[in-house]
């Protein structure tokens, strides 16, 4: 969309994936409104997506000539309404990551995909504990997110069709390259690399 605010991403957790994840948004232009639980959280996460842009654009990870997005801080989760994508991105523990998409998922409209960025949770688990689970789908994003492009899209047994091809047109757009996986603990990548 056109229009700076429509277009918004919203993210909660400013941790490593969180600021990665950030950090490519805002390289590929997308407006980011950043969520985190204290100002002091989210002053440090913007000091590093600041770093991250920076090392993003020498190394020719972002669109050249193009403008960085806006980044926007908060403490208040009220900023998902009216996002066009949510991404969850709080520590990898399923009873966290399930506390926090119950609540988005009150907040957010129908058909507005709520994603959640984990490497091994099942999406349905995480289906349980939100109110329109054909919106919730599951994206590994790989750190550094902002220089990996290839990520793991993942549908669970209730993600609708539609949400599936929205997320990958979103990350299309992001110059991500989505590789649709099987539901199933630790999915493809991490299945892989945990032995190894």
């Amino acid at each position: 969309r056109s229009d700076p605010e429509g277009n918004r991403l919203v993210i909660l957790g400013a941790g490593v994936m969180g600021t990665g994840i950030a950090t490519m948004a805002l390289g590929n232009g997308v407006p980011v409104v950043l969520v985190d639980i204290a100002d002091a959280i989210l002053a440090r996460a913007r000091a590093r997506i600041e770093r991250q842009l920076r090392h993003g654009q020498l190394l020719g990870a972002f669109p050249a000539g193009g403008a960085a997005g806006a980044l926007t801080t908060t403490t208040s989760t009220a900023a998902a309404a009216g996002a066009v994508a949510v991404i969850e991105a709080v520590t990898e523990d399923a009873a966290a990551k399930a506390k926090v998409l119950s609540a988005l998922s009150a907040m957010v409209t129908a058909g507005t995909p709520l994603i959640s960025n984990t490497s091994s949770i099942p999406i349905g688990e995480l289906a349980r504990t939100v109110e329109r689970p054909a919106d919730l789908v599951g994206v590994h994003f790989m750190n550094p997110a902002y220089l990996v492009t290839m990520t793991e899209l993942i549908a669970g047994p209730q993600t609708g069709d539609a949400t599936v091809e929205a997320v990958a047109a979103l990350l299309e757009a992001w110059g991500r390259r989505a590789v649709v996986v099987r539901d199933a603990p630790g999915f493809v990548t991490s299945r892989l690399l945990h032995p190894m």
